[in-house]
C-alpha cells in the first residue's frame, strides 16, 4: 500500500530535504490533526526486499509494543533510534525494521514499513483472521520508542523505565494513529499489547511495559470514521413486454352490405318513434 494513502483526511502534505548518515531523502510528512504527524522515513531504512502481504490477508488489528530503548528528543535523536533499530533488526535476519510505526515521546509517528507488507513484531497466528494467517500479516505494529518496564533494553543494555507510560503527546498521536488505520482499510481495528499474543505463544515478555496490563483494551474495537461503502443496488428487473394485442374485429365482420343498410334504417326508424 503506498505511502500516498496518507493523503486520506490528511491537513496537509510537505515534501522535506533531510540529510542523515550522510545520505540525503525526501521525507514525505502528512500532518492529519493538531496530534498526528506522520513521517514516511523507508528511504534511509529500506527493506531488502518486498515482505508484501497476500490481498487475502485483510488487516484486523493493531499490536502495541515498546522498543525498550532511550527517549530520543531530537528529530536527529530519533532518527538515530531508527538506525540501531534497522541494523538490530537486520542482523536478526528480518527484512528491515519490524514495526509498520514507531511513535517517539515528541508525538512524531515514524512510518518504517508499508501498510501492504507483514512484519516481525509479533510471533503466531490470528484466530479471528478469516482465512487464518500469521500475526505478522493480519496485525499492524505500532511502537512506542522508550522502555516502560524495568529489564534489559535495547542491544541488552539495562535500563529503568523513563516512567510510567508513554508521553501524553505519544499516547494522543497513537489514538489518531489507530483511528487512521481503520479509516484505510474501512475495517474495525482490535488493539491489543503484545504480551496478550506472546502469552499464547508460550513466550512471554513485558513488552510494551507495565503501563498496559495483560488485558489492557480487552474488547476494544476501533471502527472507521467513515461508513463502508453501501453495496451497488441490483438492477431493477427489466419490464415485461406488453403482449401484443390484436385489433379487435368489428362487430360488423361478415354481415352484407344490404343488411347493414336495413339495420341502420330500423334504428334510425326506433329513435324517430322515441321522439314522439
Amino acid at each position: 500500500m503506498a505511502s500516498d494513502t496518507y493523503s486520506l483526511n490528511a491537513r496537509s502534505v510537505e515534501v522535506l530535504d533531510v540529510e542523515f548518515n550522510g545520505r540525503r531523502h525526501a521525507v514525505k510528512r502528512y500532518i492529519h490533526s493538531d496530534v498526528l504527524d506522520i513521517y514516511v522515513v523507508q528511504p534511509f531504512f529500506p527493506d531488502k526486499e518486498l515482505w508484501e502481504t497476500p490481498r487475502s490477508r485483510q488487516k484486523t488489528g493493531i499490536v502495541v509494543h515498546h522498543d525498550a530503548g532511550g527517549a530520543p528528543a531530537t528529530f536527529t535523536g530519533e532518527l538515530q533510534q531508527l538506525q540501531v533499530i534497522y541494523e538490530m533488526h537486520v542482523a536478526n535476519g528480518w527484512n528491515g525494521i519490524g514495526y509498520h510505526y514507531l511513535i517517539a515521546p515528541s508525538g512524531r509517528v515514524w512510518h518504517t514499513g508499508h501498510l501492504g507488507t507483514h512484519r516481525a513484531h509479533t510471533k503466531g497466528l490470528d484466530p479471528y483472521a478469516e482465512p487464518s494467517g500469521k500475526l505478522n500479516e493480519t496485525k499492524i505494529g505500532i511502537c512506542f520508542m522508550g522502555n516502560y518496564a524495568d529489564g534489559k533494553g535495547l542491544n541488552g543494555s539495562t535500563v529503568d523505565p523513563l516512567g510510567d507510560r508513554p508521553s501524553d503527546a505519544a499516547v494522543a498521536a497513537f489514538k489518531d494513529l489507530v483511528q487512521l488505520c481503520a479509516d484505510i482499510f474501512n475495517a474495525p481495528m482490535d488493539v491489543r499489547p503484545h504480551k496478550y499474543w506472546a502469552a499464547r505463544t508460550g513466550e512471554p515478555t513485558l513488552c510494551p511495559g507495565d503501563w498496559a496490563p495483560l488485558d489492557a483494551w480487552d474488547g476494544t474495537v476501533i471502527t472507521p470514521s467513515r461508513p463502508a461503502p453501501a453495496p451497488e443496488p441490483e438492477p431493477a428487473p427489466a419490464p415485461a413486454p406488453e403482449p401484443e394485442v390484436p385489433e379487435a374485429e368489428s362487430v360488423f365482420v361478415g354481415i352484407r352490405r344490404d343488411t347493414l343498410r336495413e339495420l341502420g334504417a330500423q334504428l334510425l326508424t326506433l329513435a324517430n318513434h322515441g321522439d314522439k
